[in-house]
């Protein structure tokens, strides 16, 4: 899978027409209708970037913090 970035690039460069702001902003259920009326799944793409590229970072704080927490622990 594409980062999203390098998704939403693929979008503008597709849908020159199309905010970045936008797309940023929309949500699931716009990005599916998006999808269905262009008759193409780059959104839906994008939504499931995003949303994995979310999970990471959230899992990567709570690592830090558990990690970090063990130090005060000694």
């Amino acid at each position: 899978m594409f980062p999203s970035e390098e998704i939403l690039t693929e979008i503008l460069k597709k849908y020159p027409f199309m905010e970045i702001a936008d797309l940023h902003n929309a949500t699931d259920n716009q990005l599916v209708a998006m999808s269905a009326k262009a008759n193409d799944n780059i959104f839906i793409e994008y939504s499931i970037a995003k949303k994995a590229e979310e999970r990471e970072r959230k899992e990567r704080i709570r690592k830090f913090f558990l990690d970090g927490s063990m130090i005060f622990k000694k």
